[in-house]
């Protein structure tokens, strides 16, 4: 069983809670939504259990505060994301709820001023329980690709609306806040190893990608590294890396950072990558493919690579 925020425990006064958190649990660990009925409920636009129970679980991490050491620490964990104010309820491996409000502040209006859209590994679902404002629903046509088309619709937002959103194709952005929205959302960052990835609204060229495991970020440093020292030695490797299938934003750093430590060979891997009809990095690779040289030749000295 999973504890309430501050590591209050949840009783038999708070039953209904309780049984929130025990479907939370099995939902983060990959059982849909739909078989965990009193998790689902939260989302269900017809029912009123959502504001309840953010309520009662905001109240336990206040009644975890007044037991505290006074060092006036919040037990909720709050952070402010993309001029979002999140408030942490409950999280679980690749899962969470979260509070979040949105006050129409100076990070909104900068969020908001952006000609982007960020598509991000993950599902979410989210209940607006106060307030009134208004957003755009983006949808990427094509997701992964170096260019696609990205759509979007205006909706308005208030208590009672419910969003379900496939992250790497679909995304919102807050176009108009006419009195602080108060939302609760579900989350669960998909298993496969997928990036975060910023179009270009006007061309819809992809213009970033932002692996976002753990795992990924420290293989993607090791990658660096080894163009970065000039591990010529370790060609054999990152040709494999960038002529594999594994994640994208690795076999791109992989490419690049063969054109520094080999050119013919990272010209030889990116003209049979380009060639590759359905290759992610396909775009990426025909730019690469005719020349791609650097001002200044690595890898003289290197210490032998012993991975």
């Amino acid at each position: 069983m999973i504890d309430g925020p501050g590591g209050a425990r949840i009783g038999s006064d708070n039953a209904v809670i309780a049984r929130v958190l025990a479907d939370f649990e099995r939902f983060a660990h990959g059982s849909d939504l739909c078989h965990c009925p009193h998790l689902a409920l939260l989302f269900d636009a017809q029912g009123s259990s959502a504001l309840a129970f953010a309520t009662t679980f905001a109240g336990l991490g206040m009644a975890a505060l007044a037991h505290a050491d006074g060092t006036g620490v919040s037990p909720l964990i709050e952070r402010v994301v993309d001029g979002e104010a999140q408030v942490l309820l409950a999280s679980e491996e690749q899962a969470r709820i979260v509070l979040v409000v949105h006050d129409g502040g100076d990070g909104a209006d900068a969020s908001r001023a952006g000609d982007t859209a960020t598509f991000h590994p993950r599902e979410s679902w989210r209940h607006f329980l106060s307030g009134r404002g208004r957003c755009e629903r983006l949808r990427c046509a094509e997701p992964g690709s170096a260019e696609t088309r990205i759509d979007a619709s205006p909706l308005d937002l208030g208590p009672g609306v419910v969003l379900h959103e496939l992250g790497p194709r679909e995304a919102m952005r807050m176009t108009a806040i006419d009195a602080v929205l108060v939302e609760l959302r579900l989350e669960r960052r998909f298993a496969a190893s997928l990036p975060l990835r910023r179009y270009d609204r006007a061309t819809g060229r992809r213009i970033e990608e932002i692996v976002t495991g753990e795992s990924e970020k420290l293989r993607l440093a090791a990658v660096a590294a080894l163009g970065a020292m000039g591990r010529r030695d370790a060609v054999p490797m990152l040709t494999a890396i960038a002529g594999g299938s594994g994640d994208l934003g690795l076999r791109r750093r992989a490419l690049d950072e063969l054109c520094s430590l080999d050119e013919e060979t990272a010209r030889v891997v990116a003209a049979r990558v380009a060639r590759a009809r359905h290759d992610p990095l396909q775009a990426h690779a025909a730019v690469v493919a005719p020349v791609r040289r650097r001002s200044a030749k690595r890898g003289k000295g290197a210490l032998p690579w012993f991975g």
